[in-house]
């Protein structure tokens, strides 16, 4: 297909902020399909980006047989309902992370993926910020011996950059979305922790994972009840120590410190919704006298980046299985966490 012709569902502050404008300014996309609940907000939409086919919900869009891939941006716990019957029409899917609230709806993903041989793309843009690619190429130059510990940290405070734009619409048409349900063992009082914590800080998570090219080794967490504190492990066998914490402060503090003998690394990751502004690289180091190397990449949004690897996933669909197995990776690293939090608490 010379040009990709999308199906967009759930068209809130994300998708409208985000979503719309950078797929409609990627020349490979065609956005010709809507599905909100929202009847006001579809119409003005669709006219803004030349949708044909408006429609209340996913049901009535998967009709539009012309339509060659979906992006779906709901609510946590309405998002893997809705990818999974996507894909099982046969049909492409961007969705934002963390992918799903319980491993085995990932785990059946990934399986109902390779059958029907579609693309799945989770909304991690982090590993397509420039500044992730760069500083990606630095690390993977050093010698795993010479790295004396990794740290990682979130310290969750104002994203939004006071957006304007977004359009909001009181009339609310009635739609049925069957919830995903929460691990077993997860308690009720722990459940929105639970769920923030992966929404949150799986972002991390999956970008330090990224950068070494592979997986955590978990170990240990000291975490208040709302999944605040600091987790421990190994990646390639070198020390590991995440930082999660939310905050009320008007900034975002995020990013990844790597340590040698002699050098520090350091990456830091602007707030989600500041655009065509990259992560930070600096680089440290020296004896007799510091130098200091800072590393700035030209102006770029990691959520437009992300579009042009959707578009290489759709032309490649097998690639999607890594993308699945690495989004499911997070949220069973989020059920160990908690599930011991829970051990613990009935102790």
């Amino acid at each position: 297909m010379s040009v990709i012709k999308l199906g967009f569902v759930g068209c809130g502050f994300v998708a409208q902020q985000c979503h719309l404008p950078c797929f409609s300014a990627n020349k490979s996309f065609q956005i010709i399909g809507i599905a909100d609940p929202h009847p006001n907000l579809r119409e003005f939409l669709g006219k803004k980006y030349g949708a044909i086919y408006l429609k209340k919900d996913h049901h009535e869009l998967l009709k539009c047989t012309d339509i060659d891939a979906y992006i779906v941006t709901l609510p946590r716990k309405l998002t893997i309902g809705v990818v999974k019957e996507i894909v099982g029409h046969g049909k492409h899917v961007f969705t934002e992370k963390p992918l799903c609230l319980n491993s085995q709806n990932g785990e059946f993903l990934y399986h109902l993926s390779k059958e029907k041989k579609v693309g799945v793309q989770i909304g991690y843009m982090k590993i397509h910020d420039e500044g992730t690619i760069e500083f990606k190429k630095k690390i993977n130059k050093l010698e795993l011996s010479d790295i004396k510990c990794i740290e990682s940290f979130c310290h969750m405070g104002d994203s939004y950059c006071n957006p304007l734009g977004d359009m909001k619409d009181e009339i609310l048409e009635e739609i049925y979305i069957k919830e995903e349900t929460l691990p077993h063992w997860l308690n009720t009082e722990m459940a929105w922790s639970y769920e923030q914590f992966i929404n949150v800080f799986s972002h991390i998570t999956h970008t330090t994972e990224f950068i070494f090219d592979n997986e955590i080794q978990y170990n240990n967490s000291n975490i208040n009840q709302f999944g605040e504190g600091f987790i421990t492990g190994r990646l390639k066998g070198i020390p590991l120590c995440i930082r999660t914490i939310r905050g009320q402060q008007k900034e975002w503090q995020e990013g990844v410190n790597i340590y040698t003998n002699s050098e520090a690394y350091s990456i830091r990751y602007p707030p989600a919704f500041l655009r065509n502004v990259p992560a930070k690289i600096s680089i440290s180091s020296g004896l007799d006298h510091m130098i200091k190397e800072e590393i700035l990449p030209h102006w770029s949004w990691s959520f437009y980046n992300q579009t042009n690897a959707f578009k290489a996933l759709v032309k490649n669909p097998e690639h999607s299985l890594k993308n699945i197995k690495d989004a499911t990776r997070q949220v069973k690293l989020a059920e160990t966490i908690f599930k011991e939090k829970a051990s613990e608490n009935k102790q």
